[in-house]
């Protein structure tokens, strides 16, 4: 193996370590209480139990 080999292993790494943070970035994230998603769960579960008394 040559002496300027490094430099690809270097390149690889950051192309990986790249490729990784922006696939991390661009996940969905959790969601925190009281978003609106939560919310209209908890709306559609006491509209299905009131409809049933």
């Amino acid at each position: 193996m040559g002496e300027g080999i490094w430099i690809l292993f270097l390149e690889a790494g950051l192309a990986l370590g790249l490729f990784v943070f922006i696939v991390w970035w661009t996940l969905p994230r959790r969601s925190t209480p009281g978003t609106a998603a939560e919310v209209a769960i908890e709306d559609k579960a006491a509209n299905q139990e009131s409809n049933h008394g």
